[in-house]
């Protein structure tokens, strides 16, 4: 059996290699560090998912024996193994990238220093490079949140990180590593969720009015000055009329800032006393219901004007706007102009998101079986 397992390590001497990072750090993969040996049957570390112990939910990943059933168990001296993602391409045009995990970390039993618990990043365009990590002895005493900044590897191609954890000879073990609820997340600034709408054609792509225009008491396209604009123009006269202009539906749900602008011009000719309004409704559903009230106009009012709409439209998949006239008496309001409608706020994409209660989807596990792969410091504690 001695003389078997000598064979074995002189056939790593010969294959065993790392990569030297700028740190001088080492990091390793399944073929470089782990052997395929049914006979030995020793119990390793390896990256799985428990179901005992979590931040959020009820799963977490641990790095330690399968074999483990309980959070007191401990991880196994003298193996490594690390769980990678898959890779990912980040925008060029995000404003920021943003990698954020849980993390409950106890080696503090390892008084040495020779257990590590690292985060390495690469892509086409950057070598591997710890960004992140801790060596023994360390305890996070409990669950801890690690907010990172990548908005340096913006446009970078197949971007991986890799949760590494490595244990040296000694017997000096404790908890060891558990993951939960990895986020990386791009955001973007001033994103247009409907460009400005300047009524060159009528009606614009996807915008409704009601009723369909028929004369000039109808929402229509009306040329103001060097400008085209919305009109709704109060000749001929007509009483007991409403009359509605509709933005197409959008969907702002990666939206987390929202904001409503348009310049308006509203001239109150001689409004009856609370009967006549110029109203800036918001719906979620589409145009079903209109429960959100964002503005009303009933005297003269000519200029800019830019509200947030975050509250109830950020996060939703069918918002839509409308201007609605309600008027009572025909010589109520003369006009109202409409122009330069514009829809933008600032939007977060999930480029990655995990809480680890739907398996393994997204990771890559090394070693890919604990059954068969055995470390070479286990093995060279055999030969002790």
């Amino acid at each position: 059996m001695k003389i078997d397992i000598i064979k074995i390590l002189i056939s790593l001497l010969i294959v065993t290699s790392t990569i030297a990072l700028g740190d001088n750090k080492p990091i390793v993969s399944s073929q470089d560090y782990l052997i395929k040996n049914k006979d030995l049957g020793i119990r390793i570390n390896k990256w799985h998912i428990v179901d005992y112990y979590s931040h959020s939910g009820s799963h977490s990943w641990w790095c330690g024996p399968e074999d483990a059933n309980k959070p007191e168990d401990d991880y196994i001296y003298y193996y490594d193994s690390y769980l990678e993602s898959l890779p990912l391409n980040f925008d060029t045009s995000t404003d920021s990238i943003t990698l954020s995990f849980w993390y409950d970390i106890d080696t503090s039993n390892d008084y040495n220093g020779g257990d590590t618990c690292y985060l390495y990043i690469e892509s086409d365009q950057q070598a591997p490079i710890i960004i992140w990590g801790y060596d023994s002895p360390y305890d996070s005493n409990g669950w801890t949140k690690a907010t990172i900044d990548l908005s340096e590897y913006r446009g970078h191609t197949n971007f991986r990180m890799r949760f590494y954890f490595s244990a040296d000879m000694d017997s000096l073990v404790d908890d060891g590593w558990n993951i939960d609820d990895v986020v990386i997340k791009s955001t973007y600034v001033d994103v247009d969720l409907i460009s400005p709408v300047e009524f060159n054609v009528w009606l614009p792509e996807g915008w409704t009015q009601m009723p369909s225009y028929s004369d000039n008491n109808d929402w229509h396209k009306y040329i103001y000055g060097n400008d085209s604009v919305a009109r709704r123009y109060n000749v001929p006269p007509e009483q007991n009329s409403i009359d509605e202009l509709i933005s197409p539906i959008k969907s702002a749900a990666d939206f987390t800032k929202l904001y409503l602008s348009y310049w308006t011009d509203f001239n109150a000719y001689n409004p009856s006393p609370y009967n006549t309004y110029g109203k800036v409704l918001g719906s979620t559903d589409g145009g079903d219901h209109w429960n959100y009230f964002i503005n009303q106009y009933q005297d003269d009012f000519k200029g800019n004007e830019t509200f947030e709409i975050t509250s109830w439209a950020a996060g939703e998949e069918n918002i839509r706007i409308k201007w609605l006239l309600e008027q009572d008496e025909p010589d109520d309001v003369l006009w109202w102009l409409l122009d330069s409608i514009h829809i933008y706020g600032d939007m977060t994409r999930y480029d990655f998101k995990d809480d680890v209660e739907h398996g393994e989807n997204g990771w890559y596990v090394y070693p890919e079986s604990a059954v068969e792969m055995s470390s070479i410091g286990q093995i060279k504690a055999l030969l002790k």
